[in-house]
């Protein structure tokens, strides 16, 4: 397919192919009609959250939808996880829990709808929380301290393409045979090569190719079970 040179050029494609209007695509995903024409026009650069809402949607081919490159459509269509396996009474899919338990196992498992339906699942009701597709992930060990610590859950949006990560944002990077919760440093020098970081600064930084990253989830929100109460303070004295 041609390289179409802008993102905006590509939408107006999008647009036409669907015979849908900018209001109209808008309405579907969830966004004001503003953002849909900021971002054809090119004044506003799209946050990642639209890219991947509008990806998402029509089955794009991320690379062709950011910057032009390969087909429009995916030609490989639920290769991928499954992100809603179960629903809620009101009809809104539920928040997988992978637990600590169950990690190495998802690692292996993630494409497989039987394996993922017996996983925990529950429904948090919050507006934030409305547009996407998220899993929930427990918190192991102490190397994301003092963010998180063990037996955190954390509360993670999907992410359609791993070059869509942010530098010092905070991930869940599913690979071959394992499940690390980390931010995300790219290499300007290697692009294909994402360094996952510790907050606990004990820990060293881990390298990863594009290839060797299975799935990506966007931490968005955490669970915590640990409330230190406040330091006791001393009674001033007369």
């Amino acid at each position: 397919m041609e390289h179409i040179q802008s993102i905006g050029d590509r939408m107006r494609i999008l647009l036409h192919k669907h015979r849908m209007t900018q209001s109209e695509l808008a309405q579907k995903i969830g966004v004001s009609q503003s953002a849909i024409s900021q971002m054809i026009s090119g004044k506003n650069q799209p946050s990642s959250e639209l890219l991947t809402s509008i990806a998402r949607e029509f089955n794009l081919n991320c690379n062709w939808l950011m910057m032009g490159e390969g087909t429009m459509y995916k030609s490989d269509f639920g290769a991928g996880a499954p992100k809603v396996v179960t629903v809620g009474l009101d009809g809104r899919p539920n928040i997988l829990l992978v637990p600590v338990k169950a990690q190495a196992g998802y690692a292996l498992e993630r494409l497989q709808a039987d394996y993922l339906s017996e996983l925990p699942a529950f429904h948090l009701p919050l507006p934030r929380l409305r547009q996407g597709e998220y899993r929930a992930f427990e918190v192991d060990g102490d190397s994301m301290e003092p963010t998180l610590v063990q037996n955190d859950v954390v509360v993670c949006s999907a992410l359609e393409d791993s070059r869509w990560v942010r530098d010092r944002a905070l991930y869940v990077f599913v690979l071959e045979n394992d499940v690390l919760i980390k931010r995300a440093l790219k290499d300007r020098s290697r692009p294909d090569t994402i360094i996952l970081m510790s907050d606990n600064e004990f820990y060293p930084p881990y390298e990863y190719t594009l290839p060797e990253i299975k799935e990506v989830w966007r931490v968005e929100a955490r669970v915590t079970f640990d409330l230190p109460a406040p330091p006791v303070k001393t009674p001033r004295t007369a």
